[in-house]
């Protein structure tokens, strides 16, 4: 097993590294180094064919992930090392779980397609932003995508827990 840690004080750096071996096969617990770094972006549309994409920003999330082949293991293996300004996709793996996102910390929302006036259109930001993702359900909304991003580097524990 291998960490990579890196302190900057003034002029002086203090660097270790430790790199953990990543199997196929193996269930491995994702979540972010970093607060605030988790991503949840999700695009609605209903009958009309109004087209809504929300963004929450949550405060952290667990992942599992099990690396089914060597491009996999790879991905995992890179992602362990990235850097502040890289994303992680958990979704590019074949075999994954959310386990779960908390404490979230701002709701974003883009109106894609619409059909309507201004007025209409700032109305309807400002029901989502006030009810949130139940507003979409509560008037007819389906998701139509989710996608969740990790922003920044990223913690990797094996685990005994399953996909289900």
């Amino acid at each position: 097993m291998h960490t990579i840690v890196s302190l900057e004080i003034g002029e002086t750096t203090w660097s270790s590294e430790t790199k953990m071996q990543i199997e196929i096969g193996k269930t491995y617990e994702i979540s972010c180094a970093n607060k605030k770094s988790v991503y949840e972006v999700e695009v609605f549309t209903d009958e009309s064919g109004t087209r809504i994409r929300t963004e929450t920003m949550w405060r952290n999330g667990e992942w599992l992930i099990k690396p089914s082949d060597e491009d996999e293991v790879e991905a995992l293996q890179n992602a362990i090392v990235q850097e502040d300004t890289d994303w992680f996709e958990p979704q590019f793996f074949e075999e994954n779980e959310m386990q779960e996102c908390w404490d979230g910390c701002s709701f974003d929302v883009e109106i894609l397609q619409f059909e309507g006036t201004d007025e209409d259109k700032d109305s309807l930001t400002e029901s989502i932003e006030d009810g949130g993702i139940g507003h979409l359900f509560d008037t007819g909304f389906d998701s139509i995508d989710c996608e969740y991003l990790f922003y920044g580097p990223i913690v990797v524990e094996e685990t005994t827990k399953e996909i289900w």
